[in-house]
């Protein structure tokens, strides 16, 4: 499977080229830099570009059979408080699928991104509490992220993470869609996981699982 990957180069997005690839499949790592990822690994290739360039974005789109954004939100005070660049740069990967007629996108959020049906669970209100007082340019721009793909028409997933800080102890993943038992903490390779598992395995279309470590 051809796997184009937005974020590539962060934190999660480089584990889930990675992974990707070590699954066997071709990957597209869309980045901002060109020092940002090496593209000398077999099935790996680089397009480097920002969000905004609609014509670089639908080149890395072009052939792929799934598009897997590992993009967030910036944790620092932006310059303009109202500005959404997440959102705005999905809204241009939905473009270029829909004019590609390329239908399978899955990304990443936060319970600040409320699905139909999450019940009331200190796992769907805490956090989005806390962004909204406490970061509220990205609670917004996330939010708008959300809009973005739930209304796109396309065959999306939303995997949703609360503290992707923990440390990786070897375990997989769980996930939660609203019944059972639902964890904080997950650790930046399950989240990569869990991303790569559902864009390449048809996996929560439609749906927003959190993502959190499995139990021991």
């Amino acid at each position: 499977m051809r796997v184009t990957i937005f974020g590539a180069s962060g934190a999660i997005g480089r584990l889930a080229v990675h992974q990707a690839l070590a699954a066997g499949h071709t990957v597209v790592a869309y980045v901002r830099r060109p020092e940002a990822l090496s593209d000398k690994q077999v099935g790996l290739n680089v397009v480097v570009g920002s969000l905004a360039d609609e014509a670089l974005v639908t080149k890395a789109i072009a052939g792929s059979d799934a598009v897997i954004s590992a993009l967030g939100p910036s944790m620092r005070r932006p310059a303009d408080p109202l500005a959404t660049p997440i959102a705005d740069g999905h809204c241009v990967i939905v473009a270029a699928m829909k004019a590609l007629g390329v239908r399978r996108l899955v990304t990443l959020a936060t319970p600040a991104v409320q699905a139909v049906g999450d019940p009331r669970v200190l796992a769907t209100t805490l956090p989005p509490a806390l962004a909204r007082r406490l970061l509220p340019s990205a609670y917004r721009d996330i939010v708008a992220m959300g809009e973005a793909v739930t209304t796109s028409g396309l065959d999306w997933t939303i995997v949703r993470i609360i503290n992707p800080n923990v440390k990786h102890c070897g375990r997989g993943y769980s996930t939660w869609l609203g019944e059972g038992r639902v964890r904080f903490g997950v650790s930046r390779t399950n989240v990569a996981a869990c991303l790569v598992d559902s864009g390449t395995k048809g996996l929560f279309v439609g749906k927003m699982p959190i993502v959190f470590n499995a139990k021991e």
